[in-house]
């Protein structure tokens, strides 16, 4: 009898413990994604507080495109009289996701991983080869 006592006073520390060792999981789980979620959240919040108050924007509106010619690394230009073939021929040599510069001078089309320096490239715009 006294062993039926004893065990059930187990059982219920037993459960005290697991309980406990769930509550701190879950908070351990709940301190990890607001660390991780924590900047996009106060930015929607952000947002939210700006355009109700007449603003066009939060503190963490999006940055704005380039709109000039860029930089994507070592001199390379590929020239054609069709600019989709200049992009093709340029993506051909380049790995996805590598960016170019199209330029236009008359019938030609270049696509080039630098600025044009030549006064007559007219710049139409940059991309990303696929």
């Amino acid at each position: 009898m006294n062993y039926q006592l004893s065990n059930k006073k187990q059982e219920k520390g037993q459960g005290l413990v697991e309980y406990s060792l769930t509550l701190v999981l879950v908070g351990i789980v709940v301190i990890a994604a607001l660390m991780v979620l924590g900047p996009r959240i106060g930015c929607i919040f952000s947002n939210i507080n700006s355009s109700l108050s007449g603003g066009t924007g939060g503190s963490c509106a999006a940055a704005a495109a380039p709109t000039g010619p860029q930089t994507f690394g070592a001199p390379y230009a590929y020239a054609s009289l069709n600019q989709q073939d200049a992009i093709n021929n340029y993506c051909s040599s380049h790995p996805s996701g590598t960016g170019y510069n199209i330029y236009t001078n008359g019938g030609w089309s270049m696509a080039t991983s630098m600025p044009s320096t030549v006064s007559s490239d007219v710049f139409s715009g940059t991309g990303t080869c696929p």
